[in-house]
């Protein structure tokens, strides 16, 4: 039997992964969109794998910030703002609470009554 939290969970990672495809092939836009459902894929992942999964928000975040701001130019400064966002991660999942990581979506699932 599939859950319906799980079909959600993983219809997110499935976007998610595509749209990062597409980030790299076509457009960098596409990493925004694919950030997005990797960080509803790791609220939806919970306490198993959520934390660990939130690496990838991150990633994608620092890469597509970078390529915003002009600052991206070769593929070798993609790994470095790649490596500045697992940074990131790294920081903040040692020393802020999992709550205040996953808030925005918290409330938004409240707001909407899904939780």
């Amino acid at each position: 039997m599939i859950y319906p939290w799980s079909a959600l969970a993983y219809s997110f990672l499935g976007f998610g992964i595509a749209a990062w495809t597409a980030g790299i092939i076509q457009d960098h836009r596409w990493y925004w969109p694919a950030a997005l459902c990797l960080y509803v894929f790791s609220f939806l992942g919970g306490f198993s794998i959520g934390l660990l999964t939130l690496v990838f928000p991150f990633i994608l975040v620092s890469i597509a910030l970078g390529h915003a701001l002009g600052r991206i130019k070769k593929s070798s400064h993609s790994l470095i703002a790649g490596t500045i966002g697992a940074g990131l991660w790294l920081i903040s999942f040692r020393t802020i609470d999992d709550y205040w990581l996953f808030f925005p979506i918290y409330k938004l699932f409240n707001l909407l009554g899904m939780q």
